[in-house]
Order: structure tokens, then sequence, then C-alpha cells
């Protein structure tokens, strides 16, 4: 991923269970700095923070939608921003600000409202309300109407 003109940052919407914590045991705060405590450059997700790029997914395969708690993370377009997963557009990434902490739908709205700031990539002015996981475009054509 190559840096855009007016950009070198990109949000990445991430899952955190019921006590802050991701997949690899990282302690979330509600804003702020975050850093893996034990980061490898590999795709490996248990060794560094994780997440959707962009929010910019169809489905959500192993998150609980309802449980839990959904942050924004803003971080820097480098070497160490790794695609564990084409499919699920799941990036992995050393370090990052918490910009956001709440809900699926409530993080969605702040990576619509942020996504046209001038630190951001040029290629998150086309990513539309629809794709963006917990957005009511998505929910709409992606979950059962009792689910949210």
């Amino acid at each position: 991923m190559e840096k855009g003109i007016n950009g070198t940052y990109v949000l990445v919407l991430t899952y955190v269970d019921n006590d802050w914590l991701d997949i690899g045991g990282n302690l979330y705060p509600t804003e702020g700095y975050i850093e893996a405590k034990n980061f490898t450059k590999d795709i490996d997700i248990r060794f560094g923070l994780c997440g959707i790029l962009w929010g910019k997914i169809h489905f959500l395969s192993y998150e609980k939608i309802n449980t839990g708690h959904w942050i924004v993370v803003k971080t820097e377009v480098k070497e160490d921003l790794i695609k564990t997963d084409w499919y699920l557009n799941r990036y992995k990434f050393n370090n990052g600000f918490v910009v956001y902490a709440g809900n699926l739908r409530s993080a969605a709205k702040y990576i619509i409202k942020h996504k046209n700031e001038n630190d951001f990539l040029d290629e998150a002015k086309w990513i539309q309300p629809e794709d963006i996981a917990g957005s009511e475009e998505w929910l709409r054509e992606n979950c059962n109407a009792g689910m949210i």
C-alpha cells in the first residue's frame, strides 16, 4: 500500500472483548496510544494489533456484533502494515491511536464522518457507507433484522 498525496494514515476497525483485550491479548485503552506487546512481521494476528481496514468488509465471521467493544484505530501507512487476509480485508500493525471506542454502529459512523480528512489516504474518499461494517446500509444488507 502506497501513501496517498494527502495522507499517510488509515483507520482500522478492531474488535475487543468485554475486558478490552484483542485476540493477541493486547489491552486497548478507550482512547490514546496503543502498541502491540509482541509484534512480528508476518501474518499471524496473535502477534500484533489487527483489524479491518476502513471497516470495509461484507460480513463478520468471527466477531460477535452485539458483544465486546468496537475500536477505531488510526495508524500510519508504513512497512509494518501487513495484509493478513485478502478476503476479510484484515491488516496487522504494530501501533496506532485509539480514536474511537463503542459499538459497531457508532464505530461505523465515526469512520464515515472522518474518512475524508486530509491526513488519511485518498482511497478512503471512495469508500461508500454500505461497505463499512456497522453502517445502517451495511446492517440492512448483511444482518438479519433482529441482530442489531
